[in-house]
């Protein structure tokens, strides 16, 4: 899967011929297509007390989360983190930030 991922940087950096002008379609990246199924499971299995946003709805690999306890010592609080996705995904951990 990492050869996998290599070969498809560098074709996305490497031009197919040197004499076409056509632009080069980018293709769906691995971590894309897993995003793809991750995000649909992720929804119909988030409990009521979080909530996801997109600010992007294209872009799946970032989004923002959003939790509101409804019971403990939390309660009534709402924190929200900001998620991105990096490239590695599934071979490397996400980033995460509390805003």
């Amino acid at each position: 899967m990492i050869t996998l991922n290599r070969k498809f940087k560098k074709e996305h950096t490497e031009p197919t011929n040197g004499l076409s002008k056509e632009p080069v379609q980018r293709r769906i990246s691995i971590r894309d297509k897993l995003l793809v199924k991750e995000v649909q499971e992720m929804n119909e299995n988030l409990p009521v007390t979080c909530s996801v946003s997109f600010e992007d709805p294209n872009v799946l690999s970032e989004f923002l989360l959003t939790v509101a306890p409804d019971e403990g010592y939390w309660q009534g609080g709402k924190f929200k983190f900001s998620v991105s996705v990096t490239d590695d995904y599934n071979m490397a951990v996400s980033h995460e930030w509390y805003t």
